[in-house]
Order: C-alpha cells, then structure tokens, then sequence
C-alpha cells in the first residue's frame, strides 16, 4: 500500500461565500486550472438535495498530478451550498442567470509515494521504501515537493477569491520584502 503525507489528509484553507455568484463560470474556472496544470480530474460525489428554502449542494473533487515515478499529488476540493437559488441578474445591460446561495469550499492536498505499489510485494522491498522515503526523501519531500504542492493549493484559492470579486484576495508573498 502506498504512502501518503501527511498521513490524514488536512484541510489548509476555506473560501466562505455568501451572495450572488456564477456558479458555472467558477466551476469552469476551476477545471481549466487543473487542466492546465495536467492534472487528472476525478468528480468523486455531487449531490444535490431540493428543499423549500433553496437547494443544498455537495460536490467533491479529487485531483492527481504524476510528479515522478514515485511521488504522486493529490489536491481535494470540497463544495457545500446552502440556500442554492437561480436568480436573474441584469449585468452589462444583459439579462444573465447566476446562482444566489451560501458556499463552503475546502482545498486539502497530500502527497503518494510509490502510487503503483512497485516496493510493496516483499518485505524487504517494503523496509527499502519506508528508508527511501524517511531518509533519501525527507529534505526533498519537505522543502521541494511539499511546498511547491501548498503553494499551488493556495493559488487555486487565490484564483477562487479572485473570480468571486472578495476582497481578501492576497499573494502569499504580500507581506514579504
């Protein structure tokens, strides 16, 4: 079986959203990102439950990125709407249909070390992975591998924030220099 870090995957950071929004242009948005960062792109869940006040959405992503013949990246992306209503909107003097609701997004990312299970059918080989990963990796997987995955992750929800208009869209190197 393969190795993930970390080990469970974590939550890094939350778009909260509330208004009046392109629901199909954001989600388009999102795709061509992974699209053009060569991810495969799987839709794991999409749920989509109708009540009174408005619909609930649940929608999860899980995307892979082949880095090497060992290390593979996965980003996850969660969606939950509450209050999901089409509503009409005149924007640029054209009628346009948007989407009304409160939204939840989560992005989470982790890293998989020998994804097709080559060190996993003997013991030895089995011990051999665990000391290539632990000791021969450990720098790389800490300051290369796994930044570099954080610091897209932070992207995609930079380019959220930006699509949605809020206010507190920043680089991570705002603040620095």
């Amino acid at each position: 079986m393969s190795d993930f870090i970390p080990a469970k995957r974590e939550v890094i950071s939350r778009v909260r959203y509330k208004g009046v929004f392109d629901f199909e242009g954001l989600y388009k948005m999102m795709r061509e990102w992974f699209k053009d960062r060569e991810y495969e792109f799987w839709e794991k869940r999409f749920k989509h439950k109708v009540k009174a006040g408005g619909s609930e959405v649940e929608i999860n992503w899980d995307a892979w990125r082949d880095v090497t013949e060992f290390l593979r990246n996965w980003t996850y992306v969660y969606f939950h709407l509450w209050d999901y209503k089409e509503v009409e909107v005149v924007k640029d003097g054209q009628k346009k249909k948007m989407i009304y609701a409160r939204m939840l997004i989560e992005f989470a990312y982790q890293m998989e070390f020998d994804y097709e299970n080559k060190w996993q059918d003997t013991a030895f080989k089995r011990k051999l992975r665990d000391i290539y990963i632990k000791y021969a990796l450990k720098k790389d997987v800490e300051t290369i591998y796994g930044d570099k995955l954080w610091y897209n992750t932070n992207k995609l929800q930079q380019a959220v924030k930006l699509y949605l208009g809020m206010e507190s869209y920043s680089d991570v190197y705002d603040d620095m220099w």
